[in-house]
């Protein structure tokens, strides 16, 4: 029995020996790990200043800037993101606003902003990117609003991005597009209004879109494509076993969406 006892009293501590091994070789191995991390991280680069930024506000402006935060984009390394807040001074809804930052040497407009819920008084929290190797040294950039449209279709700003012109060209080209469609649909032209349909969603059409003014300006131009092809991208998807009926349904929700967004 004795004999017993401490046959198996040797086995548990061999056992447990055995362990105490193990776990002290894995300490030591990830001790060893992670001194050679550290050693061979490589040392963080030093960051750039960040642009000097200010704010234009002219006094009948009705929007309000405030700059709220100029840092290094969390995504890019040469990009520095400019945080700022919008509020609407005005006693009107506003659909489109476009900030721009310029500077003695850049002119760059941020595109076209559509806010179709900026009513009086809100408060909106927005940024914009821009690349560093787009500003010279020390350079102080401006940031001001360039261009507002109210929904009653007036307007304030000075407009220098010509985003008026892009408005008015693309307002034109969803409305082709739509008269383009509604006239295959009246016809009950299955084949043609679906062949239409799956070449432009096929994207192998490059062409200028029918119809398109190209005595207009360039923005013009362009706000025309855009509105255009748009309204084609807003009926996918689509099937060809569908009903005529189904796409003029679909036609008419996207006709009133457009129309409460203004």
């Amino acid at each position: 029995m004795k004999s017993t006892r401490r046959f198996r009293r040797s086995v548990i501590l061999t056992i447990l020996l055995g362990i105490s091994l193990v776990i002290l070789n894995k300490s030591l191995v990830f001790a060893q790990s992670a001194e050679s991390s550290s050693l061979s991280a490589p040392q963080s680069s030093v960051k750039e200043p960040q642009v000097k930024v200010e704010v234009i506000n002219p006094a009948d402006s009705p929007v309000l800037i405030t700059l709220t935060g100029v840092h290094d984009s969390h995504y890019f390394d040469d990009v520095q993101t400019i945080d700022f807040m919008l509020q609407n001074l005005s006693q009107k809804r506003i659909t489109v606003y476009v900030p721009l930052l310029s500077s003695a040497s850049l002119k760059e407009g941020s595109g076209i902003y559509k806010r179709y819920d900026f009513e009086p008084g809100k408060v909106m929290e927005t940024a914009l990117n821009l690349q560093r190797d787009k500003l010279k040294p020390d350079e102080k950039l401006f940031l001001s609003i360039d261009y507002v449209l109210f929904s009653d279709g007036t307007s304030w700003g000075p407009d220098s991005q010509k985003t008026s012109e892009y408005l008015s060209g693309s307002d034109e080209g969803t409305k082709y597009a739509i008269d383009q469609i509604r006239g295959l649909l009246k016809e009950k032209n299955k084949e043609a209004l679906f062949g239409l349909l799956k070449l432009k969603h096929s994207g192998m059409n490059v062409e200028d879109p029918p119809g398109m003014d190209k005595t207009k300006s360039y923005n013009w131009q362009s706000g025309f494509r855009g509105g255009y092809h748009f309204l084609f991208w807003q009926l996918l998807p689509f099937d060809e076993k569908q009903e005529l009926e189904a796409i003029s349904c679909k036609l008419e929700k996207i006709e009133k969406q457009n129309k409460d967004s203004k």
